[in-house]
């Protein structure tokens, strides 16, 4: 068991009102602790520094902070204490271990943007509602299977993330979200023509009004959720037909596509190559890693998609077990 050492805030000189965490020892883990009152400090940021726990004294010494940044760390829980920062805005918990957002953290009604991707996430609580101030929110590469209706009472809300987990269906209420201009989803490589799976700008945003548009259409016939293949059938080939009139935009729209086009293709040659050497050995990979990288082509076999490059790719060229 890798040993657990300690470091100390106050052993790291601010940058005006930030502070920077850096662990030089990467060989252990940390606990991290602050016994110095830091009230003008506004940011803390340790990233990659083998973290595993904050300790309560971080949450009473600097007590104004804004911005907690500890991405890319060893943490498997979201610290009771954290409900002491009354200010925070900001908080990036990425590329970490945990499985719970803990209920206390819906309270925190001054917190715009939560960053959980890459984690063991299962839930995303109805509790969510609670969370009006939200305007980023992003939980990419989690082990989620269901997403809650809730989710989409989140008016405020901007960016969504919400790509490379296990559910085959997403709520129509998403179509409320009236402010969202940034959306990073997988699905959108299966459309017609083929997305990139993050879009936002002025294309990007006429593609998400769209797509609103059908979910609301369903939400009339009392429909709440919008599986794989409905939104496949719903949102292609309709989008490009009837947002981009103008010549100018629609030449945009072309190359946007093109491009789009040509990686979804390239990304379905190296996946084939993957599966094929994965199958060999499936004990030489990690297999939790290769399912959710490939999690997409699965969802395509059960619907007869591969996007809508119509690339057929037999459920027998990629031999896979439901985590």
């Amino acid at each position: 068991m890798k040993k657990i050492t300690e470091l100390n805030v106050e052993d790291f000189r601010p940058l005006g009102n930030k502070i920077i965490v850096q662990n030089k020892n990467l060989g252990g883990l940390i606990t991290l602790k602050c016994f110095r009152n830091f009230n003008t400090c506004h940011v803390l940021e340790s990233k990659k520094t083998n973290l595993l726990k904050l300790h309560k004294s971080i949450f009473l010494n600097i007590p104004n902070l804004t911005t907690l940044d500890l991405r890319q760390n060893k943490l498997i829980k979201i610290s009771k204490h954290l409900a002491l920062l009354k200010n925070l805005n900001t908080l990036k918990l990425d590329d970490n271990q945990i499985s719970i957002l803990p209920e206390f953290i819906f309270n925190m009604d001054k917190l715009e943007c939560l960053s959980v991707n890459s984690n063991e996430l299962s839930r995303i609580p109805n509790s969510i509602i609670k969370m009006q101030n939200l305007k980023t929110f992003k939980f990419a590469n989690n082990v989620l299977h269901y997403l809650p209706i809730e989710l989409g009472e989140l008016r405020n809300l901007e960016v969504l993330h919400l790509e490379s987990n296990y559910f085959v269906e997403i709520p129509t209420t998403l179509c409320y979200l009236s402010q969202l201009s940034e959306l990073s989803f997988e699905w959108l490589e299966f459309l017609e023509p083929p997305y990139q799976r993050n879009i936002k700008d002025s294309i990007g945003k006429t593609i998400i009004n769209f797509m609103k548009g059908t979910l609301l259409d369903m939400i009339k016939n009392g429909i709440l959720f919008c599986t794989f293949k409905e939104f496949i059938e719903k949102n292609s080939n309709a989008i490009s037909n009837s947002s981009f009139q103008d010549d100018d935009k629609s030449e945009k729209y072309k190359v946007y596509s093109q491009k789009n086009k040509e990686e979804v293709e390239n990304e379905v040659r190296s996946i084939n190559e993957e599966s094929k050497v994965a199958n060999v050995n499936v004990n030489s990979v990690d297999k939790r890693s290769f399912m959710k990288k490939n999690i997409k082509i699965f969802y395509a076999i059960e619907n007869n998609y591969y996007g809508v490059i119509k690339v057929k790719i037999s459920s027998s060229n990629l031999k896979h077990t439901r985590l």
